[in-house]
């Protein structure tokens, strides 16, 4: 089977969920919360001058996937750094979880995403999955980051999306997860 595993993948998924968690904080407490404008102000901080964010040799996560979270959490509490965006648009690498970063957080930043997205839906399986890149076999996981891509574009209607949501429909289990192999990647393709 051909899989493309990314490293640091369980890492990235805690990330997104404190990003959902502090979106929810934020949504929940007065915008001038004590909490909410110190963590806003440490996290603009962290973007400097050219986009790169501080401390991303010694991060965990990639710096393509903490630049894309903080440029969401800043859009959704902030303003959007145009450097930030722009490091995020110069990125060349190709898998379906960077393809999909690149395309979301471009559209959120108010830039044109349409070249990543059709690069993304040109890869999509013939069981309306989508694998770590072109060629590989389809999962749920890159599948998931796929609609996510779509839903931010005229493509969430498209039949490329409609098939894409009924391929990872058809991959969830009894128990409400999708099977993937390890426990440890269920862990990470369920997060």
């Amino acid at each position: 089977m051909k899989r493309l595993l990314l490293r640091f993948s369980p890492f990235v998924a805690l990330a997104t969920l404190f990003s959902i968690f502090l979106l929810g904080l934020a949504q929940a407490a007065p915008a001038s919360s004590p909490e909410i404008v110190k963590g806003l102000a440490w996290l603009q901080a962290q973007v400097q001058a050219g986009g790169t964010l501080t401390n991303e040799a010694t991060s965990i996560a990639t710096p393509l996937q903490s630049r894309s979270e903080t440029l969401q959490t800043l859009k959704l509490l902030a303003t959007v750094p145009g450097a930030l965006a722009d490091q995020l648009s110069a990125d060349s690498e190709d898998n379906t979880e960077y393809l999909v970063r690149r395309a979301i957080t471009l559209s959120l930043a108010g830039r044109d995403a349409s070249a990543i997205t059709a690069l993304l839906a040109a890869r999509q399986n013939l069981d309306g999955g989508f694998g770590g890149t072109t060629g590989y076999e389809s999962n749920a996981l890159d599948t998931a980051w796929a609609i996510l891509a779509m839903a931010q574009n005229p493509l969430s209607a498209s039949t490329a999306a409609q098939t894409a949501r009924n391929y990872l429909i058809a991959a969830i289990q009894p128990d409400g997860g999708v099977e993937v192999g390890s426990d440890y990647a269920r862990v990470n393709a369920n997060a």
